[in-house]
């Protein structure tokens, strides 16, 4: 108020009763800057009208993930496979210095 300001509009370039530009008396009277949000609105698909220049290959080729869960599963196999060659571990020996007890 200018009773605070000792008369004064503006104690500075920029000083407003409000700290953001959004807060400011009429900002959104011609709109808002934001869209318009509207909720259960259907999107409807457009549809690519595009040319290929190229011809598609003769063998499609696999999806990404066809070939990952291939290769996991190539994996898995033959780590199961290795564990019929599995030998357990020699028994630790264990040697006895001479009785001596420290």
């Amino acid at each position: 108020t200018r009773y605070q300001r000792n008369g004064l509009t503006e104690a500075s370039q920029g000083d407003k009763s409000y700290q953001v530009v959004e807060y400011s008396p009429n900002f959104h009277a011609h709109g808002s800057t934001r869209p318009v949000v509207v909720f259960g609105h259907r999107v409807v698909a457009q549809w690519d009208t595009t040319i290929p220049l190229l011809d598609p290959p003769a063998r499609p080729c696999t999806p990404v993930r066809t070939r990952d869960a291939r290769r996991r599963y190539i994996e898995e196999v033959s780590e199961v496979a290795s564990l019929e060659q599995w030998k357990s571990a020699e028994p630790l020996k264990i040697e006895i210095l001479g009785g001596h007890n420290r």
